[in-house]
């Protein structure tokens, strides 16, 4: 009967044990789960601001590119060859656009490059309406050109000597091409594999590598 009980005792005893010790292992794995969680998405949302603010200062920096040759393209507004020899020009010193165009202030294309097949044209796509509409700097949303690109358009606004308007100097991102934006959110130091991809505020994925 001693035996017995001391039996169960024991039993009880070891169980106790064995019971407090998982407890204490389990709740430590959920703790640590949480806080590798949490620590992972601190380090993702300071990464993505990181991130977000470069972009902006690139934007930033292509439409001053714009802002300084914005007189040249106004006193070339006529001559169609020399703005496609200035645009010309200005896409090759970098890697910032995609195409460039001058457009006037019917909407109609006067001159792009390299050449996508819009000189003539008139534009009613979200970018180009909206640059007309507002006729001062703008960075347009993500949309979706004539071309069937997913791009962003960065405008100027083209005045001449006695203030008036004359249309836009614009250049375009394509969002799903190579350019220096491609390169900054295409490009990581981690090697586990992870990326980055980017959704506008109505819920577009507008890039993915």
């Amino acid at each position: 009967m001693i035996k017995t009980l001391r039996f169960w005792i024991t039993l009880l005893v070891s169980f106790a044990m064995i019971g407090i010790l998982s407890i204490t292992l389990l709740s430590g794995f959920f703790v640590t789960k949480e806080n590798l969680i949490n620590n992972s998405l601190e380090i993702n949302r300071v990464y993505s601001m990181k991130l977000s603010q470069l972009t902006e200062e690139v934007f930033k920096g292509m439409q001053s590119n714009l802002q300084v040759k914005a007189s040249e393209m106004s006193a070339e507004i006529d001559d169609a060859e020399k703005l496609t020899e200035k645009l010309a020009d200005l896409i090759s010193s970098s890697k910032n656009f995609n195409s460039l165009s001058v457009v006037n202030k019917d909407g109609v294309v006067l001159a792009t490059s390299p050449e996508v097949g819009i000189v003539g044209k008139k534009l009613d796509t979200e970018g180009p309406k909206e640059a007309l509409y507002e006729r001062k700097n703008l960075i347009s949303t993500p949309y979706r050109a004539a071309t069937g690109r997913l791009l962003i358009l960065i405008s100027t606004p083209l005045w001449n000597e006695k203030n008036e308007y004359l249309g836009f100097l614009s250049g375009t991102i394509y969002l799903q091409e190579d350019n220096i934006i491609h390169d900054i959110l295409g490009e990581h130091f981690s090697t586990d594999g992870s990326y980055v991809w980017v959704v506008d505020n109505k819920g577009m994925l507008i890039y993915h590598p």
